[in-house]
């Protein structure tokens, strides 16, 4: 029994030994590393999802905790077959024994040299690192780093080695780490974990530090690319979403350093500043109290501060935005022309729902307006990648804004490089209601339906072009808008195409569906019209109002030296009812109550132009700048302008008039066959010349109403370019219809000549007016006044009750001498003289119309005897629409030089107290 017994335990013990011997063979011995490749390959496969080739040994350190070694090992990529997903040199990692007997395979301290990893998603959307069918959401593809978390809580790992390429096609973005070490190891008996990095992103050296308490608020630090990135987070249970949350901080000493890391090619760099509360779960990153400042090397500023809800999904964004281009207190000098626009800033905040972005309480600021929209949105990109050009493009984007009863944009498009913002491609469309256009005062707003522009804009070939732009009103027949538009190069007007027509079938509804009171009626029509390309242009103009039918056409063409621009004004015929007609109905129009922004924003609808003359706030009046004198301009005085020096002009472009001009030859002819009026039928023929900056226009005659004028106008482009002088004659002007004119209510005869010489600024009718100055004088010779008035006021009651002026019932006016003096705002004279047979009358004094105040006195004495005491002197002092007129008590007067006699060839009209010996 005894022997039987020693005989089983020989042999149970034989048979371990032989098994024991078997599985270290199997384990250990060479012949045997063909089997343990092939069970390490499918084993790892199965753990790792990956198909797994083992090239070169594999070898098993048998125990609890099992040691395995391998070299030479493949991850063939599923998804993109030919390629590897990754390579490594060597591989160690620890297995749990009894847990790989029981299915479950539970790694540790895993030692990785020579690694090389390609993870490449490519243009077709194919992955290395997955099945291509396989599919995942946006939140589920960003959910890797919760796992790793997850599986780095009790594990250790050391990589040595290492080459990461992260190459994405559809985006254009390519990152390569070299990790020359990445250890990640448990200290404290497992209480601590510890993460150490170093090495290159893209050439940029980077490290990156981390500490992992157990159960306690962990800590990673990296630096890269002169950026410092700092995390302090904690892990979340299992009830709370296994997870994270931290505040993460992120300061960039260097934008362009970054921007090379990201292989991205812009003149940008600076400094930035960013901190955020974060909270990371599956499925989605919420973002609390952000904020961030960026201050770049040019001066710009960008804030954003606020929260967001996913950042994943790109939901429930809730930022402040601020964007301003220009060093503080320096902005750009306010623009003077359209082309002078520069952006300056905007301000908005950044909203979104289910992924789309919408802009609210937009401004907009330049260097000339500024703009607010209550929602410019939804905003949506379709994708965004890196091109081969190292930019950031932006694809499919799509931009609306507004309601459909205010302005209504929309448009879409794509950015090819975001940072420089250029190479933009955009179509889209603008509807704007009339009341946007014409004011709200009308009853029935939508009788005037809408404005419709549809637009093409696109930078594509490195500078800005309109490609096409077609503008329509729609739903009305009160007015037809109809034009198109196509610039080559908007800075350069390579080619040009544009036209604008704009008709009114009945002027006279029109005007009264506005509320106004019509002073034109029938047809309007304005047509305009520029073609050309290089440089030469064609531009026509028509204006058509009632019977008058005005056009224009000029050619322009570029050159060395000056612009040459030849053209003709023309009309078969002018009604002169018509013109006043249009020119009041455009007063009208003009303040009309427009509306406020462009939507609903609130801010004042202002012109592209800043205005070059503004009115004082004060009251004080606006004069051009003019040397003083003790003496004002007399006739035939010369009038000297001193003008501030101007540095030579920019070669104008084609929509800066002032600018080509003063750089250009002009010859424009000006024939107008029929000036049709009240009294009389005229023609006006004449020409507009420019030459050396000096424009003149003249000498236009004409003729209306019985009178005459004969006048030139002139304008220096170059030293004065917004002084307007005009200087002529006129002539044949009845004395009783300019008596009417005014209201006297006396009957005259005679004709009234005059000679004038004025500047002032031509901004407009009414402000030549305000600030015109010079000289004018009027005359009379040979007339009637329907009263023996005048001989009352100069000989006295007596000699007028027998006088033949009362018993025929007019006086006989010998002449009128005038000479004024003008001022901006006020006209003077001092030796204002009307004669007749017997009396002068010699006034003094100013009319003040910019305060509304009048002060003249004229004295009336017998001809020949200014020492006489003058019977009725009479002032008109006070208000000017409302003067005070009263007799003054008569006196006589003497000359201090003793002169008494009137010499026998008196002159008259020349007071004769001057002509005293």
């Amino acid at each position: 029994m005894k022997r039987g017994f020693r005989f089983l335990l020989i042999g149970v013990a034989t048979g371990v030994g032989s098994v024991l011997l078997a599985g270290w063979l199997v384990l250990e011995a060479r012949p045997f590393s063909g089997f343990r490749r092939d069970l390490m390959q499918e084993v790892l496969s199965d753990q790792i999802g990956q198909p797994v080739i083992i090239h070169g040994e594999a070898r098993v350190r048998f125990g609890a905790i099992s040691r395995v070694h391998a070299t030479g090992i493949e991850l063939p990529s599923v998804g993109i077959a030919g390629l590897n997903l990754a390579e490594l040199d060597a591989l160690e990692v620890d297995l749990d024994t009894l847990a790989l007997l029981r299915g479950a395979v539970d790694l540790d301290d895993l030692v990785v040299h020579g690694l090389r990893v390609t993870l490449l998603r490519d243009a077709a959307g194919r992955t290395s690192w997955k099945p291509g069918e396989r599919s995942e959401t946006p939140a589920q593809m960003g959910d890797g780093d919760i796992a790793l978390v997850e599986f780095l809580k009790q594990r250790e790992f050391r990589f040595g080695d290492i080459a990461l390429l992260y190459d994405s096609r559809p985006t254009g973005f390519e990152f390569l780490f070299e990790l020359d070490e990445m250890t990640y190891l448990q200290t404290e008996g497992g209480q601590l974990a510890q993460l150490a990095s170093s090495g290159r992103v893209n050439g940029q050296p980077f490290t990156v530090a981390g500490r992992f308490p157990r159960g306690e608020t962990f800590l990673v630090n990296a630096d890269f690319g002169g950026a410092a990135a700092r995390y302090d987070g904690r892990a979340l249970a299992e009830n709370q979403g296994s997870g994270h949350a931290g505040q993460l901080t992120l300061r960039i000493e260097s934008m362009a350093r970054l921007l090379d890391i990201l292989k991205l090619d812009a003149e940008l760099d600076g400094q930035a500043e960013f901190s955020a509360a974060l909270m990371r779960l599956p499925g989605g990153l919420g973002i609390d109290g952000l904020d961030l400042r960026a201050d770049f090397a040019n001066g710009a500023l960008l804030t954003m501060a606020g929260d967001v809800s996913n950042l994943i999904t790109v939901d429930g964004l809730d930022l402040d935005l601020q964007v301003w281009l220009h060093p503080e207190g320096r902005p750009p000098a306010r623009a003077a022309a359209l082309k002078d626009l520069r952006l300056t800033g905007m301000r908005a905040h950044v909203a979104s729902t289910l992924g789309e972005i919408r802009l609210e309480d937009v401004l907009v600021a330049s260097n000339a307006i500024e703009e607010s929209f209550e929602e410019l949105g939804p905003i949506s990109v379709g994708r965004a990648l890196r091109t081969p050009r190292d930019s950031i493009a932006l694809r499919d984007v799509r931009i609306e804004a507004g309601a459909s009863d205010t302005v209504h944009l929309r448009a879409s498009g794509v950015i090819e490089d975001l940072l420089d913002l250029k190479d933009l491609d955009f179509t889209g469309s603008i509807q704007v209601p009339a009341t946007n256009l014409l004011g709200r005062g009308m009853a029935e707003p939508t009788l005037f339906g809408i404005a419709v522009a549809e637009f093409e804009v696109t930078d594509a070939s490195g500078f800005l072009a309109l490609p096409e732009l077609r503008l329509e009103s729609r739903g009305t027949d009160l007015w037809a808008l109809a034009g198109h538009a196509s610039v080559g190069r908007a800075n350069r007007l390579d080619s040009v195409d544009v036209a604008l027509d704009l008709r009114l079938p009945d002027s006279e509804r029109f005007l009264r569906e506005l509320g106004l009171t019509p002073e034109l009626a029938g047809a309007f029509g304005y047509r305009f019209a520029l073609k050309g390309r290089d440089k030469e242009f064609d531009t026509s103009m028509e204006l058509s109002m009632r019977d008058s039918l005005i056009s224009a056409e000029w050619h322009t063409k570029f050159q060395e030296g000056a612009t040459e621009i030849d053209g003709r004004i023309h009309s078969d015929k002018v009604e002169i009812a018509d013109v006043a007609a249009a020119i009041a109905t455009l007063i009208d129009l003009s303040e009309l109550d427009r509306p406020r922004g462009g939507g609903a924003g609130g801010t004042e609808l202002k012109p592209l132009v800043v205005p070059r003359d503004e009115e004082p706030k004060d009251g004080s009046e606006l004069q051009p700048l003019v040397l003083p004198r003790e003496v004002e301009s007399e006739e035939g005085s010369e009038l000297k302008l001193l003008v501030l020096p101007r540095k030579d002009p920019e070669i104008g472009d084609l929509l800066d008039l002032q600018k080509m001009l003063a750089e250009a030859d002009v010859d424009v002819a000006i024939d107008i066959d029929r000036i049709k009026g009240r009294k009389g039928i005229s023609r006006i023929d004449s020409a507009l010349a420019v030459s050396g900056g000096k424009a003149a226009l003249g000498p236009l005659d004409f003729a209306y109403g019985g009178g005459r004028v004969s006048l030139t106008a002139g304008i220096d482009l170059i030293d004065a370019p917004e002084i307007l002088t005009v200087s002529g004659s006129t002539g044949g002007w009845d004395f009783g219809e300019v008596l009417d004119a005014v209201g006297a209510g006396i009957a005259a005869s005679g004709r009234i000549n005059g000679r004038f010489e004025l500047a002032g600024r031509y901004a407009s009718a009414r402000r030549f007016l305000q600030t015109a100055q010079g000289w004018a004088h009027i005359s009379l010779r040979e007339g009637r006044l329907g009263s023996s008035l005048i001989e009352l006021a100069g000989l006295g009651i007596f000699p007028w009750l027998f006088s033949r002026e009362l018993q025929q019932g007019y006086t006989r006016i010998v002449c009128i001498e005038a000479p004024l003096s003008i001022r901006p705002g006020r006209v003077s004279s001092r030796n204002a003289v009307l004669e007749t047979d017997r009396v002068q009358i010699v006034a003094a004094g100013q009319v003040d119309w910019r305060n509304d105040r009048i002060s003249v006195r004229a004295e009336p004495r017998p001809v020949g005897r200014p020492l006489a005491r003058t019977a009725w002197p009479f002032e008109v002092t006070g208000r000017l629409t409302a003067p005070q007129f009263e007799l003054v008590k008569g006196a006589s007067r003497r000359r201090v030089d003793g002169g008494s006699g009137v010499p026998t060839n008196r002159i008259p009209c020349k007071p004769d107290v001057e002509q005293l010996r």
